[in-house]
């Protein structure tokens, strides 16, 4: 199968032969050196002080990083256009975190002038959102947002899930970020990355497991974490700097897919689109995604927020050819043209 779903991702053999090692202790000195790589490796692929890897989704780092957004005891600003940005406020608002919001309909861009005049308005002293909206595949500019909020004096954090191994990333000005290794970096759900250039607070009155502060005393290793999956992940992370003929053809993704704009299909892409979101109006996206699966071609479109709306996602998360694409895109065409 042609693997262009949102995850699960294609695991390559290297990564596949690294987590098949056999499993070590996490408290040998064997599994800290690796541990040690991981972390340091991390740190330099995004530009940040400290990286956190603990046993978990992705939904346990946002977690971890709303407990520390809510320790330094300031109101901010969550944006929201998407099921991703909805789902940061459910959890800020679980655990008690101060926010206001800036909401927007699934889909639509947010514009700095706008971002901007909420955090005045709100007196915002910190602003979360998702880098890329899973949901649609919108993606926020990064440096523009950054600029304007050291403009403001103002903390950036950071759901990077959908673009960890996408493109990449500088956190040199965010103060924290979250990932997980179910998305593009190329490697099997287990664990959850949180990487920070700010100092940690202790969260005594939260639960031990998201309190990094607890983690960081321990070495990054309070509790028992999988030497399989860390030895998955250095593999991934080796891998991902290599993979130059790939990210050109990410890069001219978007070329192709324009093709399909003149039917309407993919409204929220851009240049900068990894996620591709097919809008299928009366057509029956989940027909669409059997009829890829039987040509092949594995989407997405099961998760509960799609079927409501009708869509179905591609996502360019696995390695795959230029030539896997065009096949995709012949049989989206035919089936456009078989159900006006």
């Amino acid at each position: 199968m042609i693997n262009l779903t949102t995850g699960p991702v294609k695991i390559t053999d290297e990564v596949m032969a690294a987590l098949n090692a056999p499993a070590i202790s996490h408290r040998s000195a064997a599994f800290m050196h690796t541990f040690k790589q991981v972390e340091q490796e991390l740190c330099a692929q995004l530009q940040v002080k400290q990286a956190y890897v603990l046993t978990g989704s992705g939904t346990l780092a946002n977690d971890a990083m709303l407990v520390q957004v809510k320790q330094t005891g300031k109101k901010g600003l969550i944006l929201v256009n998407g099921e991703f940005g909805e789902r940061l406020k459910m959890q800020a608002s679980r655990l008690g975190v101060q926010y206001n919001c800036l909401e927007k309909n699934w889909g639509d861009r947010f514009s700095m002038d706008e971002i901007r005049a909420a955090i005045i308005h709100h007196q915002a002293k910190w602003v979360l959102l998702c880098h890329c909206e899973t949901s649609t595949g919108q993606i926020i500019m990064l440096e523009a947002l950054s600029t304007l909020c050291q403009s403001l004096d103002v903390a950036v954090y950071l759901d990077c899930m959908s673009t960890f191994g996408t493109m990449p990333i500088n956190l040199k000005n965010v103060a924290m970020a979250t990932a997980s290794t179910a998305k593009a970096i190329g490697m099997v759900a287990g664990l959850a990355l949180v990487f920070s250039n700010t100092t940690v607070l202790p969260a005594g009155n939260m639960p031990v497991y998201l309190d990094l502060y607890h983690y960081l005393q321990y070495n990054g290793v309070p509790f028992t974490i999988s030497s399989s999956l860390v030895n998955g992940l250095l593999s991934a992370l080796d891998i991902q700097k290599q993979q130059v003929a790939w990210h050109n053809v990410k890069t001219n993704a978007y070329l192709i897919f324009e093709r399909l704009h003149p039917a309407g299909v993919i409204p929220f892409a851009n240049a900068n689109t990894l996620i591709f979101t097919l809008v299928l109006n009366k057509r029956f996206a989940f027909d669409l995604g059997r009829m890829l699966e039987c040509n092949g071609i594995s989407t997405s479109f099961e998760s509960y927020y799609l079927m409501e709306r009708n869509w179905l996602q591609i996502a360019l998360f696995s390695t795959c050819g230029e030539a896997d694409i065009l096949k995709l895109l012949d049989l989206i065409r035919h089936y456009l043209s078989k159900n006006r």
